[in-house]
């Protein structure tokens, strides 16, 4: 196999190696700078369970939160404000 092709397999693969959790942390990073936080009340509950064992589960009080007067999201799209 010629040098050159083997070479370019390699940068190929390094590239994609560090773009895929690149392109994952940017995308995490931009919704902590952009992203708006809304606060809900919870109630933690700390069950048993035979399959799952010790885990938590939050219980949240309301369902929703309020939107904006003129923003209307529509369901399987992403609200960018």
């Amino acid at each position: 196999m010629n040098i050159k092709l083997r070479l370019g397999c390699y940068l190929v693969a390094v590239l994609a190696q560090v773009a895929v959790p690149a392109t994952m942390i940017w995308g995490r990073e931009r919704t902590l700078a952009v992203g708006s936080v809304y606060k809900f009340r919870t109630q933690p509950v700390d069950p048993y369970d035979a399959f799952r064992g010790r885990y938590v589960s939050l219980r949240i009080e309301e369902s929703h939160a309020p939107l904006a007067a003129g923003n209307e999201i529509e369901r399987g799209r992403k609200y960018m404000p």
